[in-house]
């Protein structure tokens, strides 16, 4: 939670106790745990997009470093295709979690924007395995 929305958080909590009413406060935290369950899913989420990103890379370097010899490329080139469609994935499921659950608007974007960029990424290193796939036919 953002050091803004944490002072709002505390600052409701405080109404909402000063009022008096139990029902509310109880209500009100659960919100706050519904908040930080959807922050913590979020953060797992790039975290998953990122280590397939960084998987990605491994065999795509793999892959380069036998393109001289010409073998051994395609289990490489297939897991980076296998990992991307597997981002694809995550990341559409991410993004619909995180308007199901009644995310902050703010916290939608920056998140959604987040999983674009990664996807954007997973989706580069893709067409890098399509590009030696390429030369590798011409070669052959």
């Amino acid at each position: 939670m953002s050091e803004r929305a944490e002072g709002k958080a505390w600052k409701r909590l405080l109404e909402v106790t000063e009022a008096g009413d139990a029902s509310e406060v109880e209500a009100y935290l659960d919100a706050l745990d519904d908040a930080d369950r959807i922050h913590a899913l979020a953060q797992l989420d790039s975290e998953e997009l990122s280590r397939i990103l960084a998987a990605q890379s491994v065999e795509l370097l793999a892959a380069l470093r036998k393109l001289d010899g010409l073998k051994g490329l395609d289990p490489h080139l297939e897991l980076v295709h296998d990992l991307e469609h597997e981002a694809d994935g995550i990341s559409r499921a991410a993004v619909g979690r995180l308007f199901r659950d009644g995310t902050d608007a703010l916290d939608v974007i920056k998140w959604r924007d987040l999983y674009r960029e990664l996807e954007n990424a997973i989706d580069a290193a893709e067409d890098a395995a399509e590009a030696i796939e390429k030369m590798f036919h011409k070669a052959t």
